[in-house]
C-alpha cells in the first residue's frame, strides 16, 4: 500500500508540476503580450512625437528661410539706395508714370492711350493742319 500511496503522490506531484509549467507559460505569454501591447504603444508614441519634431523643423526652416529672404530683401535695398533704383524697375515705372500724370494735369502734355494718334490742338484743327 505505500508503494501505491508513493504512486498516487508521484503522479500528483506530476500533474502538480504540468499545473505550474501551464500556469507560467500562460504567465509568460500574458507578459509577452502585454510587451507587445506597450511596444506599440510606445511606438506610436515615438511616432507622433518624431512627425511632431519634423513639423516643428519644417516650420524653422520656413521661418530662416523667410528672414533670410527678408535680409537679402534688405541688402538689395541698401544697395538700391547707393546706386538707385533700375530704370526699369517696377519703382522707376510708378515714379515715372506719377510724373506724367502730374504733367497731363497741369496741362503740359496731352494724354493718349496707346494706338491713338495725336490729335493736335484746336487751332492746328482749325487751319487743317
Amino acid at each position: 500500500m505505500n508503494h501505491a500511496l508513493s504512486g498516487k503522490g508521484m503522479e500528483c506531484e506530476g500533474l502538480v508540476e504540468k499545473k505550474e509549467a501551464a500556469v507560467m507559460e500562460e504567465a509568460a505569454t500574458e507578459m509577452a503580450l502585454w510587451n507587445a501591447e506597450t511596444s506599440d504603444s510606445a511606438k506610436l508614441v515615438i511616432e507622433s512625437e518624431l512627425r511632431r519634431w519634423r513639423q516643428q523643423q519644417k516650420k524653422e526652416a520656413v521661418a530662416n528661410t523667410f528672414s533670410f529672404a527678408f535680409g537679402q530683401t534688405h541688402v538689395k535695398k541698401e544697395e538700391e539706395d547707393e546706386e538707385g533704383p533700375h530704370p526699369h524697375s517696377l519703382k522707376m515705372r510708378k515714379k515715372k508714370l506719377k510724373k506724367t500724370r502730374a504733367e497731363d494735369a497741369v496741362g503740359g502734355r496731352e494724354t493718349r492711350r496707346k494706338g491713338q494718334r495725336k490729335r493736335g490742338s484746336e487751332e492746328e484743327r482749325m487751319r487743317g493742319d
